[in-house]
């Protein structure tokens, strides 16, 4: 029984995305779409995505990954991202300090300063993106990965929400896109 629930919750959850992904066709195809990843959008509900859609310098669609179909077309480049996590544009030294504002470790006796200051991981990368965009008054073309906003991301190493805390300061970008441009790829 639970069996068919959770493949009618999958059906469901695509013909959903499908609707609103075919409602919301671009102009032109996406030139990237990033599939079987951990999207994290940083938009006002917090959403969490499989996939994401980019056409030119913009992000056409986030969502589930049947949902990208409406987006692709031959010509388009279609990267699996086998689990990776995909986050607003940070730069590259951000999570050292995204960690101590989460971990709020001494460096001398590796104790906690004051913990109840510490903020969670989701405002901690908050912070580095949508408040950041906020304070140059840019929160509506980039900041988090919505439709319409400036196609600057980031392809992560780790997840931020989930690696054990001590690793969130190693973490790095895999690959960095901005204005739908690839501009940083690690091999592989």
């Amino acid at each position: 029984m639970q069996d068919k629930t959770v493949r009618r919750r999958d059906f469901l959850k695509a013909a959903v995305g499908t609707t609103i992904a075919t409602a919301l066709r671009p102009q032109r195809p996406a030139d990237f779409v990033f599939r079987n990843g951990k999207i994290i959008t940083l938009d006002r509900n917090s959403t969490i995505a499989d996939s994401i859609a980019i056409a030119g310098d913009r992000i056409a669609a986030v969502g589930p990954n049947a949902a990208m179909a409406a987006f692709t077309a031959p010509a388009t480049r279609t990267i699996d991202l086998r689990g990776k996590t995909i986050t607003d544009n940070v730069p590259i030294s951000l999570f050292w300090p995204i960690w101590e504002s989460v971990a709020r470790l001494s460096r001398v006796t590796n104790e906690r300063i004051a913990p109840e200051q510490a903020i969670t991981r989701a405002q901690a990368l908050r912070c580095a993106t949508e408040n950041g965009a906020y304070l140059t008054f840019d929160e509506d073309k980039k900041g988090s990965l919505e439709p319409g906003k400036l196609a600057d991301l980031a392809v992560l190493s780790a997840d931020p929400l989930t690696v054990p805390e001590p690793a969130i300061r190693d973490i790095t970008a895999d690959m960095t896109m901005v204005g739908g441009k690839i501009v940083h790829q690690i091999p592989n």
